[in-house]
């Protein structure tokens, strides 16, 4: 199960796992250390307000990274082929423990041909786990699968540090504004929002 303990003063958190362990499954919880921010989004059901969101980042020329489930992506193809549009990326979000390797393979591929059926393009190379949680294997397999496992380094943006990939769940009626003052306060701090590509 990822998790960290956040640090004060623009110092990285403690991860339960280092990047030495991630290394070998190509999978990351922070960027480098320069003055950059990878914004994240966990989309698993649409209520209402992606659109707020969506518009909020057009109008501040800011790229985000949104990992959805394939119901999400199902069900919501004219908000998926905005955020390809503008310019975001688009990962999986998917369910990497109680279940087995084999269903973890079957749904990331299941989710990746659906998605190039559909939007004529491939998904991105991101994934993330649900809540954090994997296996070994699980890492594994998403490598094998060509896509590189993206944790995180923040919840909370003022618990911002140099490479932070902020992780935003769901969205509500405030995360326009959130994400407003977000770009505000990072802007304020000197930090740019960066593509997570620049992450491989």
């Amino acid at each position: 199960m990822w998790s960290i303990i956040p640090r004060v003063g623009g110092t990285p958190p403690i991860g339960t796992q280092n990047a030495a362990y991630l290394r070998p499954f190509s999978a990351h919880y922070r960027g480098a250390e320069t003055a950059h921010i990878f914004l994240t989004y966990e989309l698993t059901y649409e209520a209402g307000h992606t659109g707020e969101v969506l518009d909020t980042l057009y109008e501040r020329g800011v790229s985000a990274a949104f990992f959805l489930t394939l119901p999400y992506i199902e069900n919501n193809g004219d908000l998926v082929l905005r955020m390809l549009a503008e310019g975001h990326v688009v990962g999986i979000l998917q369910v990497m423990t109680a279940i087995s390797g084999d269903e973890v393979s079957e749904m990331v591929l299941l989710t990746s041909r659906h998605f190039s059926e559909n939007f004529g393009r491939p998904i991105d190379p991101f994934l993330r786990p649900v809540g954090g949680a994997f296996s070994e294997d699980a890492l594994r397999l998403a490598r094998h699968h060509g896509f590189f496992t993206v944790f995180w380094s923040a919840e909370r943006h003022d618990d911002f540090h140099p490479g932070m990939i902020l992780s935003l769940k769901g969205l509500d009626a405030h995360s326009a504004v959130t994400v407003s003052q977000i770009i505000d306060d990072m802007a304020s701090a000197g930090f740019t929002f960066v593509s997570l590509y620049q992450l491989i």
